[in-house]
């Protein structure tokens, strides 16, 4: 490390990502937290976010992210192109989401009986995620002590009724779930932890959300679902039912479940419509008891 250090002097200046070393990253680490005057810590040379280098790629350390991308192989289940998680016998990739819901990689819930993931186990047998017992914790945003989960972007605990709370961001204005703040200053996701790389932008309009799935955002979905249900064969919306279209469509709190109801009221009649969010002893639509 000395010997790398003495031959290049720039990288304890901003050119660490050339370290041949992760040592001497870390050791320009501890510089830089200790105040030693002169010290730069190094970005990433793909991404330029100063951000975590210590994987080796072509001569240069670089981020995860920047080595992930660097992997990405089509999985030979699903067709996704990600970094692989695993490989199968013939030595083919294999997706994250793959190998987690693997057949070999499930067992049946003794609370729910389905066959899922493993989040914990008893004596009595498995517990999958969402059966498991949740900690009762102090919320870090409404401020009650109920059943928390801790949340990805904070590590902060937060309760189910925060989980589910949509409200305007006091940040950016928008109507979004919420994921810091306070019951009376509410900050959105992507306000509290503004990561490119962990908001995709909607292909559809352009803004920043946290997607579940390739594809639009929710209210670009349920814009595409309305029309293709109010519009038809005709491949125009009626006059009689545009102010439907309009008033769903430009509805504060987007969801596509409206889609699925009207969709319910067209399949079974006015006489019959399908409610949603289904009673409380109803599996709901495409689901099993």
């Amino acid at each position: 490390m000395v010997w790398a250090l003495e031959e290049n002097s720039r990288l304890l200046t901003g050119e660490g990502y050339r370290a041949p070393h992760r040592a001497i990253l870390k050791f320009v680490d501890l510089l830089h937290e200790a105040g030693v005057a002169g010290i730069v810590l190094p970005a990433c040379p793909r991404c330029q976010p100063v951000v975590r280098i210590d994987k080796p790629l072509d001569g240069q350390q670089v981020c995860r992210n920047c080595i992930a991308k660097s992997r990405i192989e089509e999985c030979v289940r699903c067709g996704a192109r990600r970094e692989p998680a695993t490989r199968g016998d013939q030595g083919r990739p294999l997706c994250p989401n793959c190998l987690i819901t693997d057949p070999a990689n499930l067992e049946t819930c003794i609370v729910c009986g389905k066959s899922r993931l493993v989040n914990s186990r008893t004596a009595e047998g498995p517990i999958c995620p969402n059966c498991r017992p949740l900690p009762v914790l102090l919320c870090s945003i409404c401020g009650h002590t109920a059943p928390c989960t801790l949340s990805k972007l904070t590590s902060l605990p937060r309760c189910g009724g925060c989980d589910r709370r949509q409200a305007h961001c006091t940040v950016c204005g928008r109507l979004r779930g919420i994921h810091s703040g306070t019951a009376d200053a509410p900050v959105c996701g992507p306000c509290t932890t503004p990561d490119a790389e962990l908001w995709r932008p909607c292909p559809t309009c352009g803004q920043a959300e946290r997607l579940h799935a390739p594809g639009p955002c929710p209210r670009c979905t349920l814009k595409q679902r309305l029309y293709e249900l109010l519009a038809g064969d005709t491949g125009s919306i009626s006059p009689k039912l545009q102010p439907l279209h309009d008033a769903l469509a430009d509805t504060e709190r987007a969801d596509h479940r409206d889609a699925v109801a009207l969709q319910g009221h067209r399949l079974h009649g006015p006489d019959r419509p399908r409610l949603w969010p289904p009673p409380p002893h109803s599996p709901g639509p495409g689901r099993t008891p």
